[in-house]
């Protein structure tokens, strides 16, 4: 009987771990729906065929040739880059990294790094997932730790586990042609955690390391997000707005009835033309310019980098709007 219930719960395992549907987590996972779940994700999948230019291909090496071809068109070449100016001039390399970020791997943030990662994500090529490493940590630690001494002094050799097996996702249904697939790699859970350990000392350092310029980069920040200094040059013209205000103005007669976005109150084009990036996050394109003024813009939550140095502009201009009575 203990034969059969170990057997019973390395099936239901099995299928929890390729089931990948919430459901199989908390009930019964080892029935014939998820097995039919797993079959169907299986299918859907796979890359029965590919074309390119009206050309079908369904044998196997001939879809490893025109993937190969497709994602090494991708790459390019080297170039060799020739900068003229002297960059450390204008980002001077006056940091000093953390102790902590170069000190000697500790036994609790390797355990961290494992027992943090989803146990029921795939199984990396060698076999292993983030389940096994969790379970029978008190085994295989002493062994783990060892990697991660060899890792830090240099002595590891890598070229057997730092290997990874790329898959190719389907973006849409029926997918035919390389360019409709998305490319993943699926890892070993060890060089995983290696990385997972050095992204979490980088991220203490982080704020210390990025220059106010290079704020896209900084963890947690979403890149269509605002960027929270503004850029070089977006200060400069902060700085020279109200010199600019003083010697500019913009009277409007008729501000109730013109279209803020699409009429040429301003010299030039439309506002919506002139500054495309910013209208297309405008949620009330049709406000007047007595309406903007007054109000302010209706924008989307998150602006894109091109939106937010148009947004700079487009203050000044409100700022500098004078409304008349006619």
């Amino acid at each position: 009987m203990d034969a059969l219930h170990l057997s019973i719960k390395e099936n239901s395992l099995y299928w929890r771990t390729r089931a990948k549907i919430r459901f199989a987590l908390e009930g019964d996972e080892n029935t014939k729906f998820f097995h039919t779940s797993a079959t169907y994700r299986l299918h859907r999948n796979s890359i029965p065929f590919l074309s390119i230019d009206g050309v079908d291909t369904t044998d196997h090496q001939g879809k490893a040739s025109i993937l190969q071809s497709y994602y090494s068109s991708l790459l390019g070449s080297v170039t060799p880059t020739v900068w003229r100016f002297d960059i450390s001039s204008h980002y001077p390399n006056n940091y000093v990294l953390p102790g902590g970020v170069t000190a000697p791997f500790t036994p609790e943030e390797v355990k961290t790094a494992f027992i943090s990662m989803n146990k029921q994500s795939s199984l990396g090529p060698d076999g292993f997932g983030p389940y096994f490493f969790g379970t029978f940590w008190a085994t295989v630690s002493q062994d783990i730790l060892e990697v991660f001494s060899s890792f830090f002094d240099g002595s590891i050799d890598l070229t057997r586990i730092n290997r990874a097996l790329l898959v190719l996702l389907p973006k849409i249904d029926a997918a035919v042609h390389p360019s409709q697939f998305r490319p993943i790699s699926l890892q070993n859970c060890i060089m995983k955690a290696i990385t997972k350990v050095l992204t979490t000392r980088l991220q203490a350092a982080i704020h210390s390391l990025v220059d106010t310029d290079q704020t896209g980069f900084l963890s947690g920040r979403d890149f269509g997000e605002p960027s929270p200094s503004p850029s070089f040059l977006g200060r400069i013209f902060e700085e020279c707005l109200p010199l600019y205000r003083s010697i500019t103005r913009v009277t409007v007669v008729d501000g109730s009835t013109t279209s803020f976005w699409l009429d040429k109150w301003l010299p030039g084009e439309p506002l919506a033309t002139r500054f495309p990036a910013l209208f297309s996050h405008s949620t009330r394109r049709h406000a007047s310019v007595a309406l903007v003024v007054s109000q302010g813009l209706d924008l989307q939550d998150r602006l894109t980098r091109a939106a937010e140095a148009e947004l700079l502009i487009i203050r000044c201009f409100i700022d500098t709007t004078v409304l008349q009575e006619g």
